[in-house]
């Protein structure tokens, strides 16, 4: 039981401390360019593929 009350009172310093580090927001526009990057990221990684195939 004593080890179980140390592993809850770690983790509730640990979320104790990540609450004081304040929501987890995006800026505005930070989703939209993620967005854009990742459809880039997989075109790429398409194209790649299809080069090491010799399909284009």
């Amino acid at each position: 039981m004593i080890k179980s009350q140390q592993t809850l009172d770690r983790l509730d310093a640990w979320y104790e401390e990540l609450q004081r580090l304040g929501p987890a927001e995006y800026d505005p526009g930070e989703r939209e360019e993620i967005a854009r990057l990742m459809k880039e990221a997989d075109r790429e990684s398409k194209e790649h593929v299809r080069r090491q195939m010799d399909l284009t």
